[in-house]
């Protein structure tokens, strides 16, 4: 669910931009922009939601724009990481399943990265996983 506020040159303030269904109070008026690339996410330009297609290794941004009274573009962003559970049976994903997956590391740190498996309904028996950066 997208929420947004604005407060009008008037004064009046809207709390939500978009009714529980997601559609937009004020169809026009808020459009959404990504830096993620099209394989990554893609983002309804009306409504402003999200649906992830892949994982991403930075941080993308999501800008809702609003042109001005005087067609000059006021913006506000919010940014996230993209990281999704392994889709299929034997897909494996590492890093952090919230925030950064992999956050930057000192040359010689020993550290712990987390590993997902989709085992589907098999169990995991035994097998070996080699990891190159």
């Amino acid at each position: 669910q997208t929420y947004l506020h604005v407060t009008f040159d008037n004064g009046r303030q809207w709390n939500n931009l978009f009714a529980s269904n997601g559609a937009p109070m004020v169809p026009g008026l808020v459009s959404f922009e990504t830096t993620a690339p099209a394989l990554v996410m893609s983002i309804d330009n009306s409504s402003g939601t999200v649906t992830l297609h892949d994982n991403h290794h930075s941080i993308v941004d999501v800008v809702a724009v609003v042109l001005g009274r005087f067609g000059n573009r006021i913006e506000e962003q919010t940014s996230f990481y993209c990281n999704l559970q392994p889709k299929s049976v034997g897909d494996v994903d590492l890093g952090a399943s919230n925030g950064n997956p992999l956050p930057d590391r000192a040359v010689g740190d020993r550290f712990t990265i987390d590993l997902r498996v989709n085992t589907g309904s098999y169990y995991l028996g035994s097998f070996d996983i080699y990891v190159f950066f």
